[in-house]
């Protein structure tokens, strides 16, 4: 195991443990660290690690801003896939929030990318099977059932 991967998985059990400050202090240090030494896709996935436990954390909105980042500077950084992780994130977070109309769009294209570059992978899978799921929530069938959740 990486020290890198390492770092990564002190953040998570740091995060099981309920330590969500500690585990976001842990990844980004490690952003920071792997940046500092030109270790640009790592950096980027610590930072697409950053906008999930901010999100895991409960800070929805905050973790918008850390996933958008991360995607860019994935793509920067010539890695594809992190970039996709970084946009599927996104996307769960944006449902989260219910904001299926920025969710669906970048989806469907994460999905559509993913299918070119890594069909059947995990992530594929994961994006396509979330995709399927805002799907459903969004349709006029459930709209009704939508319309009432919001108002309570």
């Amino acid at each position: 195991m990486t020290p890198f991967d390492m770092a990564l998985e002190h953040a998570e059990d740091l995060a099981e443990a309920g330590d969500f400050a500690g585990a976001l202090a842990a990844l980004e240090s490690t952003r920071l660290s792997e940046a500092a030494e030109g270790r640009a896709t790592n950096a980027a996935a610590a930072q697409v690690e950053v906008g999930a436990m901010t999100a895991r954390a409960g800070d929805l909105e905050g973790a918008l801003p850390v996933l958008e980042l991360a995607e860019a500077s994935a793509r920067a950084a010539g890695a594809p896939l992190t970039a996709l992780e970084a946009r599927v994130t996104h996307c769960s977070v944006l449902g989260a929030l219910a904001q299926f109309d920025r969710a669906l769009p970048a989806l469907k294209h994460a999905v559509a990318e993913l299918e070119s570059i890594a069909p059947g992978s995990e992530l594929h899978q994961q994006a396509a099977g979330e995709l399927r799921s805002f799907t459903n929530l969004t349709s006029p069938k459930n709209a009704a059932t939508w319309a009432s959740l919001l108002e309570t």
